[in-house]
């Protein structure tokens, strides 16, 4: 019996506790990833518990994106990061790629508004935007306002 290959092998940068990979992996279960980089001390840990195989490439600042797609070599990237990159950086980013990004906010799927920045040399149809739980308007509580709220505790 052959064992068949993942349909995705993926790095984790700016890995935090993993929330990235929970998503992917309900979307591709055999997904595996390969490697993490991520700085704080207990997100690294809770990370690692989760993931064990996972190789830790510690501070992303010691390493370069580009050493390890060199070294990783994938068909695929997918390349995330926080969205306060200069406009000088993402130009040098998309040249080094050769591909754009995209911007996506969290607040289309949970209740905190997280802009994020993606690359990816995959071509594929993106999606329409769209809510996978209950808005977080729908979870307050109806006879008090949002300053009633904060003030009550």
């Amino acid at each position: 019996m052959t064992c068949a290959s993942p349909s995705i092998k993926y790095l984790s940068l700016f890995s935090g506790i993993g929330g990235f990979e929970h998503g992917l992996l309900r979307v591709k279960p055999d997904a595996v990833c390969v490697g993490f980089s991520e700085i704080a001390v207990c997100a690294s840990l809770v990370y690692q518990r989760q993931w064990p195989k996972a190789r830790s490439y510690g501070d992303v600042r010691g390493i370069t994106r580009w050493s390890v797609l060199q070294e990783l070599k994938p068909k695929v990237f997918v390349l995330e990061n926080i969205n306060t990159i200069s406009d000088r950086d993402l130009l040098k980013i998309g040249r080094t790629l050769r591909c754009g990004c995209v911007q996506v906010d969290a607040c289309h799927f949970t209740s905190q508004s997280r802009p994020r920045l993606f690359w990816t040399n995959a071509s594929a149809r993106i999606p329409p935007v769209m809510r996978v739980g209950p808005a977080f308007e729908s979870m307050l509580d109806e006879e008090l306002s949002p300053k009633e709220i904060l003030n009550e505790h």
